[in-house]
């Protein structure tokens, strides 16, 4: 996670800490597979929910555990009254990233994944988090997205908007948050790329 998807090693280290993330080892056909494990649990600390992610952005590979429950998201709990909801776990934790490489605390605010398009993980959250009051919704930016028919359908983006509209009708202050690219850890690779760049005539210099 921190080679490949450019997380910071303090976050990684802390949601393996909390038992949120580890390494999965699997073998199938012969070959054997390491992917990326990331928990939810409920409120009495039982994992209820796995999805297996391959630690490269080139794999498509995705799984979620059997007898998974998807109303119980990976999240990264924080202090403030504001959630920021997610479609995937690296996400997260890359959102957390560029949080912290822009010098705002990342534990404050408060993170969660649906490990889809759906809000229900979000649902469950806010049942055990009274406190909040804001949500901003951070989906995929699919600007590549057809729907059934072929035509163009940016899913993600359509469905933040659903659901912002959904659940300022519950009360919440509600906000969309789009990637500049595709998704947050896209961004947070490109912007990492650029902080290379800035540093190399530094290096040159010396």
């Amino acid at each position: 996670l921190t080679h490949t998807r450019g997380i910071d090693k303090e976050i990684v280290y802390a949601m393996i800490a909390e038992g949120k993330v580890y390494g999965a080892r699997t073998e199938k056909n012969g070959y054997t597979f390491h992917n990326c494990a990331f928990v939810g649990y409920d409120k009495t600390g039982k994992p209820r929910y796995c999805a297996l992610r391959a630690p490269s952005s080139d794999s498509k590979f995705r799984q979620d555990i059997e007898n998974s429950d998807k109303t119980y998201g990976f999240c990264m709990e924080g202090r403030s009254n504001r959630v920021y909801e997610f479609e995937a776990p690296i996400d997260v934790m890359s959102h957390a990233t560029l949080c912290k490489l822009h010098g705002i605390g990342w534990r404050e605010d408060q993170r969660g994944a649906e490990g889809c398009l759906s809000d229900k993980a979000l649902y469950r959250y806010l049942q055990h988090h009274p406190e909040i009051e804001e949500i901003v919704f951070c989906y995929d930016n699919d600007v590549d997205g057809k729907d059934a028919k072929g035509q163009p359908h940016n899913h993600g983006q359509i469905q933040a908007e659903i659901s912002a509209e959904t659940f300022a009708d519950l009360g919440y202050k509600t906000f969309i948050q789009t990637p500049n690219t595709k998704d947050f850890n896209q961004d947070l690779m490109a912007y990492r790329g650029l902080l290379t760049q800035e540093a190399m005539p530094q290096e040159l210099e010396r």
